[in-house]
C-alpha cells in the first residue's frame, strides 16, 4: 500500500540544480544498475527484464525523473500512468501487486545505493544525497500507486475481465520472441485460453465487430485500434464474410511467430486496398505467396518488370494491359489457347491474334525455359499489367 508524500518529497531536487547537472551524465548507466538490482531480486523476472521493452521502461523513467516537476510534471504524470498496465497485467496473469512492488522496491534501492556513490564520487553535499533518495523513493510510491489503480480497474471489470485478460496475452504472444510460449502459461490459464502450438493472424479493416459464436468463440482479439487484428489458434478453415469489411488471414505459424503472421496479413490488407490484389471479402495470404513475394521488394519488383517487359513499353495503355494478361494467362497455362480464351472470356480467335503479336514483340524468348519464368514473374510484378486481375486470377501469379 502506498502512502501520501510529504511536501518536500513532491520537489526534493529543489536548490539542486548544479547537483543534477554533474549527475545527469550518469543516467544511461542508472537504468543498468535498476534493471540489475530488480533482477537479483526477482530472478523468476530475469527473462521478462531481459526484454527491450522492460529496458525502455526503466530508462524512460531515469531519464524523466529530472523533469518530473516544474514545467516537466505534465509530462511526467503522463508517461507514469504507463505503470497502469503493469497492475493490469499482473491481474491478467493471476499475480497479485506484491511481486511488482519488490521489482520496484528493489529497482529503487539499487538506484539509491548507486547514487549515494556518486554523490561521494562527485564531492556533493548530504542533502544532495538525500535530496536523491527522497526523488528515488518518491517515484517507487507513484509508479506503485499507478500500478494498483491498474490492477484495481482489470479486478472490477467484472465480466470484462476475462476479455480484458485475453487482449493483454494478445499482445504478450504479439510481442514475439522464442521464449514467448514459456512465459506465457499463467496469463493463457488466466484468460482462459490454451495454448495452441500453431496460430494464424487476422488483419481486419476499422469499424468491424464478430458476432458472438463460432469461429470468433476461441480468437484473442482486439479490434479498437486503428489496426484491429485477431489470433486464431491452429490453421482456420472457412471463414464468413464480413459485411462491408475487408479481412486478412496471415499463414499458420508456430505461436511465437505470431507477430510475422499477422505482418504479413496487415501488408497484404494493404495490397488489396492498392488493387494489387483481387478485393475479396476474405483474403488468405496462402493464396498470394509467390505476388507477395514479389512485392517485399517493389523498387526490385517494378525493375525487373520494366527489363523483362521493355517490348510492351511502346504500346497504349490498352494495348500493353490486353496483351500483358493475354501472355499471362498464356504462360500459366502452359500455351493452352483455348484455356486462355475461357479465362479471359475473349474469342479464341482474338487470342491467337494476340500470341501472334506477342511472338513478334518477344521472339525466340517465348520459347527458352528461362526467359519464360523471368516474364512470368515481370508480369506479376508489373503494376501497370493489371496486377494480377480477377480475369487471371487462377493464373501462376495469384497463388
Amino acid at each position: 500500500m502506498t502512502h501520501p508524500l510529504p511536501e518536500s518529497a513532491l520537489h526534493p531536487m529543489a536548490g539542486s540544480a548544479d547537483a543534477m547537472v554533474q549527475l545527469a551524465r550518469y543516467l544511461p548507466s542508472l537504468t543498468d544498475v535498476v534493471i540489475t538490482g530488480m533482477r537479483r531480486a526477482l530472478p523468476e523476472y530475469a527473462a521478462a527484464l531481459d526484454r527491450e521493452w522492460a529496458r525502455e521502461c526503466a530508462a524512460g523513467t531515469v531519464h524523466r525523473v529530472p523533469r518530473r516537476t516544474g514545467d516537466g510534471a505534465e509530462a511526467w504524470s503522463a508517461w507514469v500512468r504507463r505503470f497502469r498496465w503493469m497492475g493490469a497485467a499482473a491481474f491478467a496473469g493471476g499475480r497479485g501487486l506484491l511481486p511488482l512492488y519488490r521489482s520496484y522496491w528493489a529497482g529503487g534501492r539499487a538506484a539509491v545505493r548507486y547514487l549515494y556513490a556518486l554523490v561521494r564520487r562527485n564531492a556533493l553535499s548530504g542533502a544532495v544525497a538525500r535530496a536523491c533518495a527522497d526523488t528515488v523513493f518518491a517515484v517507487v510510491d507513484e509508479i506503485s500507486a499507478e500500478s494498483a489503480r491498474g490492477y484495481a480497474a482489470a479486478r472490477a471489470s467484472g465480466a470484462h475481465g476475462r476479455a480484458r485478460g485475453r487482449k493483454l496475452l494478445l499482445h504478450r504472444i504479439l510481442s514475439g520472441g522464442p521464449d514467448v510460449a514459456r512465459s506465457l502459461h499463467t496469463m493463457a490459464a488466466a484468460a482462459e485460453w490454451p495454448l495452441p502450438e500453431r496460430v494464424a493472424a487476422v488483419a481486419v479493416e476499422p469499424g468491424w465487430h464478430p458476432d458472438a459464436g463460432e469461429p470468433w468463440a476461441d480468437a484473442l482479439t482486439d479490434l479498437d485500434g486503428p489496426e484491429p487484428c485477431l489470433l486464431l489458434p491452429g490453421a482456420p478453415g472457412d471463414l464468413p464474410e464480413f459485411e462491408g469489411a475487408r479481412t486478412v488471414v496471415g499463414p499458420s505459424v508456430p505461436l511465437d511467430r505470431a507477430a510475422d503472421s499477422l505482418h504479413l496479413a496487415r501488408r497484404t490488407l494493404h495490397l488489396v486496398r492498392q488493387g494489387a490484389l483481387p478485393d475479396r471479402p476474405v483474403t488468405r495470404c496462402d493464396d498470394h505467396l509467390i505476388r507477395l513475394w514479389l512485392l517485399a521488394d517493389e523498387e526490385l519488383a517494378a525493375l525487373t518488370a520494366s527489363h523483362a517487359l521493355e517490348p510492351l513499353a511502346a504500346l497504349t495503355a490498352k494495348q500493353r494491359i490486353a496483351l500483358s494478361t493475354t501472355l499471362l494467362a498464356w504462360l500459366g497455362t502452359g500455351g493452352n489457347v483455348g484455356e486462355v480464351a475461357r479465362r479471359l472470356g475473349a474469342h479464341p480467335a482474338t487470342v491467337r491474334n494476340r500470341l501472334r503479336r506477342l511472338r513478334e514483340l518477344f521472339g525466340d524468348r517465348l520459347a527458352d525455359p528461362d526467359a519464360r519464368f523471368t516474364l512470368e514473374i515481370a508480369l506479376c510484378a508489373d503494376e501497370r499489367a493489371t496486377l494480377c486481375p480477377h480475369a487471371t486470377s487462377q493464373a501462376t501469379c495469384s497463388t
